[in-house]
């Protein structure tokens, strides 16, 4: 199964080579976007509640849930394709 948004490359570099999680995440901010997205306080933390869900439980707290959260969000915020 390859992955859509969040290309293979970027699956290996950046989720440990989870590719099942790639798809997830990509999944999850395809789902919860709105147009024009980026520089909207709203629209931002739509996108990081549903990272958040699909994060919640990979981590030992939730400060590190969200931690990781924004790591991805920067990563989705920089992939042109979204």
């Amino acid at each position: 199964m390859g992955t859509s948004m969040l290309d293979r490359a970027t699956a290996f570099d950046n989720f440990g080579e989870d590719e099942e999680l790639a798809i997830a995440l990509d999944r999850a901010v395809r789902d919860s976007k709105e147009p024009d997205f980026r520089h909207n306080d709203f629209r931002e933390r739509r996108i990081k509640a549903a990272l958040f869900t699909v994060l919640q439980g990979r981590f030992g707290t939730a400060d590190e849930t969200k931690s990781e959260v924004e790591r991805v969000y920067n990563i989705v915020v920089n992939q042109g394709e979204y």
